[in-house]
Parts: C-alpha cells; structure tokens; sequence
C-alpha cells in the first residue's frame, strides 16, 4: 500500500505538536500475483471499515423502493428464468406484453456499494433479434415499476441478464402484493402472447436453436417430380394444413407425418425447400447436427404445438444427433421422436416432413405406423422421361445448339436429379472458354463423361466397383 505523507502542522490543547496523516482522495493498492495496481476510493473504504466495525447499517435501497411502491412490506416475489436461445423471444414477449397491459411509472436499477448497501444506477439496455434480420433494445437489467390499466394492481419487474460467453441466462423476479394474483395471470398472458400471431416466432422460418432462417427461392415448380409423388405431397402437406381445421370439427387429427425416401441427389431437400416456400405457418428445420440430446426432441415439438399450425422439417432423419444409420433403431434420439410423434395430441396441428437416404435402417415403428409417419413418398432414381424434364429444366437457362436430347436422355441413366445439375453447370464452365459461350452437343457430351469418370471415382472409394443399382445403399 502507497505512503500517506505525514503533515506536523496541528497542535494539542497543551501546545504539543500532533502527528497527523493527510488522507489523500484514493490509495493505490498493489498485490504481487502478476504486480497488479488499482485505485481504491478513500471514502469507500472507510465506509466498508466502519461497517465492519458494526458503526453502520447497511441501507437496502431496492427493498425500500420495492416496498414503497407496492405500498407494504408484505410482498411475494415470483421467479422466472429463460436460457440461451430463448431469451430473445421471450423478453420480446414481455415487453410487449407489459406496455400493454401496464402504465410504466419508472424504470431503473440499483448498484451494491462497498459495504453491501444499494444505490440506484441506470438500468441496462441490450439488443435482441425480434424479427428476421430486426434488433430491438430492450431493458435487460434494471427495476420496472408498474400499475395494470385494468385493474390498479401494482407490480415491480427485475430482470437481472447473465449474458457474458456461453449461452446465458435472464432471471426475471416479480415483486408483488401477496394477497394480489395478477403475477400468475400476466405470465399466463406472456405465454399466450408468445403462441399468438404477434409472436416473434410465429409464422417464421426457424430452427431448432430459434435462429431464424432466409427462405431458398425454390418452388414446387422448379421441382420435377413423378406426378404420384407430387400429388401425394399437394395432399398431404399443402392441402391438410389448408384444411387441418376441417379435420378437428369431424374428430381426426390435425397432425400428420410424411418420409421422403430415396437415394441420395434424388431432390429430397429441394422438395424440402420447396414446400416450405408454399406453406403459411410456422416451420421449424431440424438439421442433424443440431440435436444434441433427447430433451430437445420434446422442446421442439412442444415449441412446434405452441406455435401451430406448423411445418417440422428433419432431413436426414437416420443421422439425428450424430447418429450411426445402421444401428438407427436402438438410438435413444430416434425413440424419442417417435415417442413426440405419437405424442402430438390430436389438435396439434403440426405436420411433419422428414428425408432419409436409408429407410430400410429405420425402426420399422417409425417408418410404417399410422400416426408416426402416415405417408411415404419415394424419390426414385430418374427415369427416361425425368432424365429429359431434369436437363430441359437446367438447360433453358443457357444458350445451346444441336443438343440430342433423347440421346443424352439414354445415356445419363443411372444419374441423380444432382449429378444431371452437374452435367450442366461442367457443360456451362466449358462453354465460358469459347467465344460463343453456348453449350453445344460436343460440349455437354464431353461434360458427361467428366462427370460419369468423377462419380465412378466416388464409388471406386467407397468400395462400390460396379455400375450402382437400385439397392446399392441397402
């Protein structure tokens, strides 16, 4: 601890000269763990001596405002916590919920002084996502003093934010009357405020970490597809969620499940993408690397019900959480979906969309039971006629010259919707190098064999020394 120079300049009653110390404003304090210096107010620190000593009493500034505002010592407080990536929505909600169903007489925050005692600061305020691509400032520590418009019942909110690294947490402490029950009816309409059109989530694209999602542009049209499986679809997902009230007056269910199967490039998640550009409801997209552990199974669709009518999209459904797709039905996450498949209740009103590339490795519960997954839809390899709508697709975006298509056609037999995507942008990349830049018949033969070569390598890789079949993958 620094020197305090001493001054000789007081005398006592007797003319004897006193020794006293001249207290400068702060002291500088050191330690010798990395020979660290700081600045410690004088006047602090002798309030925390004297408390010490028992010669003050530690002032509580935010009970005494709690309790002048409420109008009695004799209050409750009611605890309420969100974590991680349900803090946004949730402060989102009430807030709104708040102003409006609330006069705001004051909002502030306390600070601890040294010796424990509280004084009052400015409350903090933080950014959080409220929409796509939209931040709101909302206050995220400090005390909300309120009066309901309605009645005249006397609230006082604390929020208290742990936001630092990690995912957090925010604490809500609600101080009230404790004859007075209008904490238990604002959480409830908090919480019917969150399932409600205003809602942050609601009828948005999101993911299973409430991260909202930027739509592809892809449409069914842009999809091809056999006629059965599109029609399937238009059936099952499009028009029941259209007419899913229907259902409930005549005592059905208002949830259904529909397993899109097939090889892998097959269109699988372009259908996906497609469909949820053609729905107006909530869609929450589960990815498989997203799910970590069982508990989120039920989150997600609980949050799915909350926000019905909704579309659950999990694409592939045989690696959820990492898992191993030949050992899919002993995995405890693939139980857990089918346990929240049969689980959503008759008015849930939630359809669910899922891909496999291995449905043979699926639990046979999963896959074929009513009420799990109603429909299956498959996605064939590309015959002829598919073959020939698939490249006219991607083809009539370019210029092109003397292309025989039925011979192309024949020849890309055994190719996927995505290597027949990659026939023509390689076809595309060549083109660039001539003057013209179209794509002619030499140009898109010879880009076939590139990528016939670069898939038989593929193959060669993974063990796979013939021409795949139909069951290569079983």
């Amino acid at each position: 601890m620094g020197d305090i120079e001493q001054s000789w300049d007081n005398y006592d009653n007797d003319g004897n000269l006193l020794k006293q110390a001249e207290v400068p404003e702060t002291l500088e304090v050191s330690y010798n763990f990395e020979t660290r210096q700081f600045s410690v107010p004088v006047e602090d620190l002798s309030t925390v001596v004297q408390y010490c000593l028992g010669n003050l009493t530690k002032r509580d500034a935010r009970f005494e405002a709690v309790k002048e505002f409420l109008g009695t010592d004799e209050f409750d407080s009611h605890h309420r916590d969100f974590t991680g990536h349900m803090i946004d929505a949730n402060i989102k909600c009430f807030h709104d919920v708040l102003y409006r169903d609330f006069e705001v007489t004051k909002v502030t925050n306390f600070n601890r002084n040294f010796d424990g005692s509280d004084k009052e600061c400015a409350p903090k305020y933080r950014e959080f996502r409220v929409a796509p691509g939209e931040k709101e400032s909302l206050l995220a520590e400090g005390f909300i003093f309120a009066e309901h418009k309605q009645f005249g019942s006397r609230m006082v909110f604390e929020l208290e934010a742990y936001l630092e690294g990690g995912e957090g947490y925010l604490e809500f402490r609600t101080h009230y009357c404790r004859q007075d029950e209008i904490v238990h009816s604002f959480w409830e309409a908090v919480r019917s405020y969150f399932c409600s059109n205003a809602s942050p989530l609601k009828n948005q694209i999101i993911n299973n970490k409430w991260e909202y999602v930027a739509p592809s542009e892809v449409s069914l049209s842009d999809v091809v597809l056999s006629e059965d499986s599109r029609t399937l679809l238009q059936r099952n997902v499009l028009s029941f969620l259209r007419n899913s009230a229907d259902f409930a007056e005549r005592g059905l269910s208002r949830s259904r499940g529909i397993l899109l199967y097939g090889r892998p490039g097959t269109g699988k998640t372009m259908t996906c993408e497609a469909i949820i550009n053609q729905v107006d409801c909530t869609v929450i997209v589960v990815s498989n690397d997203t799910v970590d552990n069982v508990r989120e199974i039920k989150e997600i669709y609980e949050l799915a019900e909350k926000l019905a009518p909704s579309l659950m999209v999990i694409e592939d459904i045989d690696t959820l959480g990492g898992l191993d797709r030949r050992d899919g039905n002993n995995h405890p996450l693939l139980g857990e979906l089918l346990a929240s498949l049969n689980g959503v209740g008759a008015t849930g009103n939630v359809v669910t969309v899922a891909t496999t590339n291995y449905p043979e490795h699926l639990d046979r519960a999963l896959a074929d039971r009513p009420g799990r997954f109603d429909i299956r839809v498959e996605f064939p390899m590309p015959n002829l006629d598919l073959r020939r709508a698939i490249l006219d697709k991607y083809l009539k975006q370019f210029e092109t010259k003397g292309i025989k298509m039925d011979r192309l056609a024949r020849e890309t037999e055994g190719l996927t919707g995505a290597y027949l995507r990659e026939v023509v942008t390689n076809a595309y990349l060549m083109a660039l190098e001539t003057d013209t830049g179209v794509i002619t018949d030499s140009v898109i033969t010879e880009a076939l064999g590139q990528v016939m070569g670069m898939r038989d390598t593929a193959l060669q890789e993974i063990g796979v020394t013939t021409s795949p079949s139909n069951d290569m993958f079983s």
